[in-house]
């Protein structure tokens, strides 16, 4: 249900209208309308006919509740803007307080343990700035000393090749003198045995011109006078040159053997040892006994001696 609320308007007359409107606006024509009994409640829209009497307008009610709305809206922002105002000076004005008590709590005692702070962090990042120092000469320390130690174990295994090294030389130089000892000892049988070929040889040749004159045997004839018979010597054995000269002989492990040098080789490297049945260029090792070798070569046992 709606209340239509009855106000007092001004209405202006056509006398109190500026001289402006009375020049722009034509004239209308006058219509005489019959008086209409206006009710109590129509009280606006008499006041809005009687504007619409002669030289003046008709006003209607829509238009005034606009403006109305208009109005009360405008009075509703200003409100809403002045309450925000209103807040956000009073928060500010409680930050304001806060921050000076807070500055004056600051300035009263806290301003007093300041230097007190400062000094336990400044001793605090001295001790933390020795303690990163020690940790990194502790490390620095431990690096080195694996360095040395890796050192110390290289060198001590190089002095161990250097021993072994020393030793095989050492074994190198004794084996060396010792070849060379044999060689002296093999030199001076070989000497020997070469002093007794000659001799040997000196010998044979006396020997053969001692037995050259055949030994005849007088044979008497049947009819008479006896007639010399020649004794038949049987055939000696011819002997060979051998293809190699007999050194020596060696007994090893039970067994004897022949050391015996290729004819025309200079070096002792050629010298070789000879068992029981090996051969060398046809000459078949028969028997070692002694300082002799017998060998049988085509059928025939040929006898070395040293």
């Amino acid at each position: 249900m709606t209340t239509a609320t009855a106000s007092s308007v001004d209405i202006p007359s056509d006398n109190d209208l500026p001289l402006s409107a009375h020049l722009t606006e034509p004239a209308e024509p006058t219509i005489d309308m019959p008086e209409i009994p206006v009710a109590p409640g129509n009280s606006a829209q008499s006041a809005a006919q009687r504007l619409g009497g002669k030289g003046g307008h008709s006003w209607p009610p829509s238009s005034d509740r606009r403006a109305l709305m208009l109005k009360l809206l405008s009075v509703l922002v200003f409100c809403v803007l002045l309450g925000a105002v209103l807040f956000l000076w009073f928060t500010v004005r409680q930050q304001q307080i806060q921050l000076t008590t807070l500055d004056a709590a600051f300035r009263s005692g806290q301003l007093q343990t300041l230097p007190d702070r400062m000094q336990s962090i400044e001793d605090r990042q001295q001790q933390y700035v020795l303690k990163s120092q020690s940790e990194k000469w502790q490390h620095s320390l431990s690096e080195q000393a694996q360095s040395l130690t890796t050192f110390q174990q290289q060198l001590s295994s190089l002095g161990t090749e250097v021993k072994a090294v020393r030793a095989e030389a050492a074994r190198a130089v004794a084996g060396q003198d010792d070849t060379g000892m044999k060689l002296d000892a093999l030199q001076n049988a070989l000497n020997t045995q070469t002093l007794r070929i000659d001799a040997l040889e000196t010998w044979k040749e006396a020997w053969n011109k001692r037995s050259a004159p055949a030994t005849t045997k007088t044979v008497q004839a049947p009819g008479g006078s006896p007639s010399p018979v020649k004794k038949q010597s049987k055939p000696r054995p011819r002997k060979l040159i051998p293809p190699f000269s007999l050194v020596s002989t060696e007994l090893r492990g039970g067994q004897t053997y022949a050391v015996i040098l290729p004819a025309g080789e200079g070096g002792w490297a050629q010298l070789r040892m000879l068992s029981p049945g090996e051969s060398v260029s046809g000459w078949t090792l028969v028997n070692v006994s002694g300082n002799h070798a017998e060998f049988q070569v085509n059928g025939q046992v040929q006898r070395l001696t040293l």
